[in-house]
């Protein structure tokens, strides 16, 4: 006898309401109600009183190469205040410092650049390269500021 029973063997009145609160959800007769209920898409709401200045992509042509710079993003700034794709400048340095099949150049961060060898599962640089001053570096920012409108 699983089921509780009371003395005259009827269901306990707790365990049908039980049973029909689980197992048998209420059925609404009126299906008008039941769609009104439905989740509505959330729709967010936008504040129009922000200011957003639009900023508007520099296009500055590549010193190096002398193709156009996509996104600034992707340019460092030369010593002479121009902008070059970070690739290029990769390519410069690396035709300028005779790397080896074993090295690499790579960017380190902060406008230096570095030669960097492999040795027995190790990276090392051998030679740290001073590319971008801070002072272009501010230039360069500069620049981007003034573009947004």
């Amino acid at each position: 006898m699983d089921k509780k029973t009371n003395s005259a063997g009827e269901q306990n009145q707790g365990t049908k309401k039980r049973k029909r609160r689980f197992n048998n959800k209420k059925k609404n007769k009126n299906a008008a109600s039941v769609d009104s209920k439905k989740k509505k898409p959330f729709v967010p709401v936008i504040n129009t009183n922000i200011y957003c200045p639009k900023v508007v992509e520099p296009f500055p042509l590549c010193v190096i190469c002398g193709k156009k710079i996509e996104t600034i993003a992707d340019a460092i700034s030369e010593p002479n205040g121009e902008y070059s794709h970070f690739a290029c400048v990769i390519d410069k340095i690396g035709k300028q410092e005779k790397i080896t099949e074993t090295q690499k150049v790579s960017y380190l961060g902060k406008g230096s650049f570095g030669i960097i060898e492999k040795k027995d599962g190790k990276f090392s640089i051998t030679k740290k390269i001073d590319y971008e001053t801070q002072e272009s570096f501010s230039a360069m920012k500069h620049f981007v500021e003034e573009q947004k409108k």
